[in-house]
């Protein structure tokens, strides 16, 4: 199957059901549906993203060669669809020291903006909280960042996620403070 004839079938819900049986099975189209995902069009794009998530479901690991160009591509999205999509495959797997600076800065301006929907910040509040088991340093930052959403989250959700990172952050610093001294 051609990268034309995919884009063709993730045009269409009905086709894409089968095209995600079909790569839940045999994830031979991967690499296609993730450049389609990349570089697609916004909502084939999401569709493409969407199909990943659940081929990696299936097989987990097999989006890892991808995680790099995924990271790298976040800035550019303007697609809330596929920004969400995205950022639900980056926590997916560990993060690069590489890539880190840039995933802080883009997942603190997703929680921070108002128009991002909530499973953007939900996301992006997961992401920062990885990156803060490798980078022990920034939780007391990270922390500050999650209670000032908890005051200013529009959202129960939002408030939720960002209540239950905070007690596990609580809980690192006090344990991190313990062994310190």
């Amino acid at each position: 199957m051609t990268r034309e004839q995919l884009s063709g079938i993730l045009e269409r819900w009905d086709t894409l059901t089968l095209l995600r049986h079909e790569s839940v099975e045999n994830p031979i189209h991967l690499p296609d549906i993730m450049e389609i995902a990349l570089y697609g069009k916004d909502q084939i794009a999401w569709r493409a993203a969407w199909l990943c998530e659940k081929i990696h479901d299936h097989h987990p690991g097999i989006l890892q060669p991808y995680i790099d160009a995924v990271t790298k591509s976040l800035p550019r999205l303007k697609h809330k669809g596929l920004r969400r999509q995205f950022l639900k495959i980056v926590t997916l797997y560990p993060i690069a020291e590489t890539d880190r600076g840039i995933l802080t800065d883009y997942c603190l301006e997703r929680i921070e903006d108002t128009s991002d929907p909530p499973a953007v910040k939900a996301h992006a509040m997961q992401i920062l909280y990885n990156i803060s088991e490798e980078e022990p340093d920034m939780k007391e930052e990270l922390l500050q960042v999650l209670e000032w959403t908890l005051e200013t989250a529009e959202t129960a959700g939002i408030r939720a996620r960002a209540r239950n990172l905070a007690t596990r952050l609580r809980k690192d610093i006090r344990s991190r403070n313990r062994v310190q001294h």
